[in-house]
């Protein structure tokens, strides 16, 4: 990186099966969904927390994390060193593995997801509408990219209905938490 340490530099996450015996949906949805840490920093500036290294200084700087936040708190890190001109750095080389999440992991992401997008989206309800299109726009994207992956199809069908049932159980939260002003984590 030029002789110079970045002050905020994410790195590839390798997503790993939970089972050695048997790939379930929830599997194949991580390993082939789960964490694009290269996209996420190529296209949105940010890199989440499975595997992001901060320079201490920095961390001070901004505050650390907001641990208010139900998700997103490493994009809006990322997005305010951005504004002090620390832009996030990528290192293919820099990885790291993480477990593939179950389906009721996942399920429980999905709700966390939508509850940090409608923090982020503040009190106005079309800022909130327009966070649950923003939450529901890439299963477009992905539901493609799902039915032309090489596995056979009935694993693509697999994965392609539990990406539907993730979307579901974030319209329910989201509904919970706009509707209710609770969330299913209250209950």
């Amino acid at each position: 990186v030029g002789g110079q340490f970045p002050r905020l530099l994410a790195g590839r996450i390798r997503m790993v099966l939970s089972s050695y015996q048997v790939q379930s949906p929830a599997d194949l949805l991580e390993i082939y969904f789960g964490m694009p840490q290269a996209r996420y920093v190529r296209s949105g500036g940010y890199g989440i927390t499975a595997n992001l290294w901060v320079e201490t200084s920095l961390l001070h700087a901004l505050g650390g994390f907001d641990s208010l936040r139900k998700s997103g708190a490493d994009r809006d890190f990322c997005l305010r060193a951005k504004k002090l001109g620390v832009n996030v750095l990528y290192n293919d080389k820099s990885s790291v593995s993480h477990p593939a999440r179950s389906r009721d992991e996942l399920a429980v992401k999905a709700r966390r997801l939508i509850g940090g997008r409608i923090d982020a989206a503040g009190p106005a309800f079309a800022w909130r509408f327009a966070a649950l299109i923003m939450h529901l726009r890439p299963l477009i994207r992905e539901g493609w990219v799902c039915l032309c992956l090489s596995i056979p199809f009935s694993q693509r069908l697999q994965i392609l209905r539990l990406m539907i049932d993730l979307r579901l159980v974030a319209v329910h939260e989201w509904c919970l938490l706009v509707f209710s002003s609770s969330s299913s984590f209250e209950r």
